[in-house]
């Protein structure tokens, strides 16, 4: 009984579900975290969602 107990709190206390799935904003803000480790968070949220591009951007050659 205390092990169907356990495995009850278990899966109650596990904050990952498997149909949990990043959104594109995620992903990029994860990218861009690892990218620019020490940008603020605002900044790379706002870089992230599509409101401006990277910096990096503007100075490639056309």
């Amino acid at each position: 009984m205390t092990a169907s107990l356990e495995s009850t709190q278990q899966s109650k206390m596990d904050p990952v579900r498997l149909s949990w799935n990043l959104t594109v904003t995620d992903r990029r803000l994860m990218w861009l975290q690892k990218t620019h480790p020490c940008a603020h968070g605002d900044k790379l949220h706002l870089w992230a969602s599509g409101a401006f591009k990277e910096p990096s951007h503007s100075l490639t050659v056309r």
